[in-house]
């Protein structure tokens, strides 16, 4: 019976091709299932044979491992050489959005404190 290697909810495909190229080097049967239109279903990538579940995940954590590093690592060269995008320059690039999100999150946190506000008084 099939087991559960992964979900691929909020994974990018680049790591999701990257997963299948792992298992596809080690010769580990597997299949995919993609979300569905709603959301109800799982998408998620599924090994095949039982006893190959213990070894796809070891090579699965490993690799989660190994792609936090370097992703890490890529992100403070970009920060480093300035590529990466502060604050301030969000705002710069699109103000409105910028102070509708902050606008939003006051009247969020407004909604969320009346009742206490109310019930004080």
């Amino acid at each position: 019976m099939a087991k559960l290697l992964t979900q691929l909810r909020n994974m990018p495909e680049d790591e999701i091709e990257e997963v299948r190229e792992l298992l596809e080097a080690h010769r580990i049967d597997f299949y995919e299932t993609r979300p569905g239109l709603l959301g109800l279903t799982l998408g998620a990538i599924w090994v095949r044979n039982d006893e190959d579940i213990e070894q796809a995940k070891q090579l699965f954590n490993e690799y989660q491992h190994e792609r936090g590093l370097r992703v890490r690592r890529e992100y403070n060269a970009r920060r480093r050489r300035g590529e990466t995008e502060t604050i301030w320059q969000r705002f710069r690039h699109n103000p409105l959005a910028f102070l509708f999100v902050i606008a939003f999150a006051g009247f969020i946190l407004y909604l969320s404190l009346v009742p206490f506000i109310r019930f004080g008084s």
